[in-house]
């Protein structure tokens, strides 16, 4: 088949949702409307297997914005997560807190880089800092700028959420911004492992 003079053709090894055009050596892949350009040939890549979103996404722990920094720490360590989903009243995804998000917490906001380290010098200027970080609400210090994804999207999605945000973890929410789930760093090796 010809779209626009590019021969389009379908690999019997490809998942569904994707098409390739080719013309000459170049050839163009388009997944899920996101599109790609490679010179190679389909037949020597791997085999894509395909996999369905649903299939990666956990249970999210989710905690309200106005929680303090001692209850994110304790639903961190019953969640067993290293990643919280933040909401507002209404259930709305405004943030995540990550242990790194914990330990920004303790510097004091007008410190930085050597001073933060002096601040912590010991042992008792580490239990100071935890101990004056107790009440500080998530809102002061969670995460707000990232990359969410939708349980109807796609693999490639999620890879550009995590490579363009630099996470590990993938927020995942309906329609509505409310959370639904979240993709763990195991999720994101199989989104791998799918291209592979």
């Amino acid at each position: 088949m010809k779209i626009n003079g590019w021969r389009t053709r379908r690999c019997r090894q490809q998942a569904p949702g994707i098409l390739l055009l080719s013309f000459g050596t170049v050839n163009i892949c388009v997944v899920d409307n996101l599109v790609g350009f490679y010179v190679d040939n389909c037949h020597n890549r791997g085999t894509i297997k395909h996999m369905d979103l649903k299939e990666i996404i956990k249970d999210a722990v989710v905690i309200s914005e106005v929680a303090t920094f001692a209850e994110a720490l304790h639903t961190m360590n019953t969640g067993h997560t290293n990643t919280l989903l933040v909401t507002n009243d209404e259930g709305v995804l405004t943030g995540e807190v990550s242990v790194s998000d914990l330990f920004d917490a303790i510097i004091p906001t007008n410190t930085t880089g050597d001073d933060a380290l002096s601040h912590l010098s010991d042992e008792e200027a580490f239990q100071a800092a935890v101990h004056a970080a107790r009440d500080i609400p998530i809102f002061d210090f969670m995460s707000s700028d990232f990359d969410t994804v939708t349980p109807d999207g796609s693999l490639l999605q999620v890879a550009a959420a995590a490579i363009g945000q630099g996470r590990a973890r993938i927020a995942v929410v309906d329609h509505d911004n409310r959370p639904v789930g979240i993709i763990s760093r195991s999720g994101l090796k199989q989104v791998l492992e799918a291209y592979l």
